[in-house]
């Protein structure tokens, strides 16, 4: 299991307090039920060291995973979500996440999204992981500006409609996201319509 992270609550300025977990019982079960819907969904195979990754971050049967979960208010800014990710080469040293949106759909989508970026995933590897675990189960389509940083944060392919993440490469012209192969296509992860459109490249510089 992860570790959930606490704030304290009552005492004074010279000590004292209990210690209260930020996400209370409905939230946990909420966020664990979505993890174990991600862990066993075939899509993850797809994003290259993925399933790896998750058993870092949740830990493996009775172990304790390396990943903080916060569901506190603080810091969440109209959100539905903020990560944090470790230092470079220290990748799962202290990663931690926050859960800030209490819609029971939006919790799972959050979740992963939340978790490729704490892998160190960028902004197309976090919606393409939304779209093809939660589509049509909560998952969103990107924003204005999610749109801008799925170019500012990838580099181009064989040319600039052509996009690649971390773990996902995607091909604007069909709307198709496929599994990161060392900067090659590799498995078609999925095909959407939704996901067609001629992207703002701008000069076309991803440095």
């Amino acid at each position: 299991m992860p570790k959930w992270k606490t704030r304290k609550e009552g005492g004074s300025w010279v000590g004292g307090g209990t210690e209260i977990e930020t996400c209370n019982i409905q939230m946990k079960n909420a966020i664990t039920a979505a993890f174990n819907q991600i862990n066993t969904h075939p899509s993850v195979g797809c994003f290259p060291t993925l399933a790896l990754n998750l058993v870092t971050l949740w830990g493996n049967g009775d172990g304790e995973g390396s990943l903080l979960i916060d569901c506190g208010d603080t810091g969440c800014n109209g959100n539905e979500g903020a990560s944090t990710s470790p230092p470079p080469l220290r990748i799962f040293a202290a990663g931690e996440l926050k859960i800030c949106t209490r819609e029971p759909s939006r919790i799972g989508p959050v979740l992963i999204h939340e978790i490729i970026h704490v892998t160190g995933g960028t902004k197309l590897d976090s919606k393409a992981a939304e779209h093809a675990i939660f589509a049509g189960n909560g998952a969103l389509l990107p924003t204005a500006d999610e749109w801008n940083q799925i170019v500012a944060q990838t580099k181009p392919g064989e040319d600039l409609q052509v996009r690649i993440g971390k773990y996902v490469i995607y091909d604007a012209r069909t709307g198709e996201i496929f599994s990161n192969e060392r900067d090659q296509r590799g498995a078609r992860c999925f095909q959407s319509n939704d996901w067609i459109r001629t992207l703002n490249t701008g000069s076309g510089s991803w440095v």
